[in-house]
């Protein structure tokens, strides 16, 4: 599983175990064991536990979307829209498995369904995590290299949680794409402050420095990337840059 994939899944099994909370249930004791599997990524126990709770409580669609996460988390895409689309259809302003959904879609690309399953989730005033589903439709468009629409999209996120670290990565990403170095750089420095012991947004700090010809700036983001994650790919990749600042 890609760490882009692995993060989106951990946003996704907090909602989902957030949301749960406070619920009745049918079956309490399997899909709470279900749940605590799916927090630790034990994907196999979670699908265990949770179809157990969904023969004894199908009409619940916290235990469709949990079951959904759980197959996601194990690569079955197809069975985890079934399980999403399930709980949608028990409760159709269910922003939270319209989101993940999309997440699914978006693993496969298939854009367009997870466009549509994003908007469904914006669609209910109420969702508590509106940010979630917008960076997603800004994913949809960055990865499609639309770039002024991803840019439009990491805005809304970031209107809705301003310390959301990746969204405004991605928008300094998509700055870069665009050879908008200026406001590339300044948005990669607002990431460092908000997250600064992430070593990427140090590096594509860096890289945007470079294209704007300053040197001295860029060497200085691309040590940092090495002093905070020796040995990894970012490292290695700034040490490259490093040697050709030489």
């Amino acid at each position: 599983m890609s760490v882009k994939k692995s993060l989106l899944l951990v946003i996704f099994v907090a909602s989902a175990v957030a949301c749960a909370s406070g619920q009745a249930k049918k079956d309490t004791f399997n899909y709470d064991l279900g749940l605590s599997a799916l927090a630790a990524a034990d994907y196999v126990n979670a699908i265990r536990y949770l179809q157990q709770a969904a023969e004894k409580d199908n009409e619940n669609p916290e235990v469709w979307n949990a079951l959904g996460l759980s197959y996601f988390g194990r690569d079955l895409h197809e069975r985890a829209i079934e399980a999403y689309r399930k709980a949608t259809e028990l409760k159709q302003d269910y922003s939270e498995a319209w989101n993940n959904m999309g997440v699914a879609y978006m693993d496969m690309a298939r854009y367009d369904s997870a466009l549509e399953s994003f908007r469904k989730a914006l669609d209910n005033i109420l969702y508590p995590r509106p940010e979630n589903a917008w960076f997603n439709i800004g994913m949809v468009y960055f990865n499609t290299g639309r770039y002024d629409e991803a840019l439009n999209a990491y805005r809304q996120a970031v209107k809705a949680a301003p310390n959301f670290c990746e969204a405004h990565y991605y928008g300094g990403e998509a700055y870069l794409r665009t050879n908008q170095f200026e406001y590339a750089k300044d948005v990669f420095r607002t990431v460092i402050q908000l997250c600064p012991k992430e070593p990427k947004p140090y590096l594509s700090a860096g890289i945007a420095y470079m294209k704007l010809k300053l040197k001295q700036n860029a060497r200085q983001y691309f040590e940092k990337v090495i002093e905070l994650a020796p040995g990894s790919a970012e490292a290695k990749e700034a040490d490259r840059y490093l040697k050709l600042l030489r």
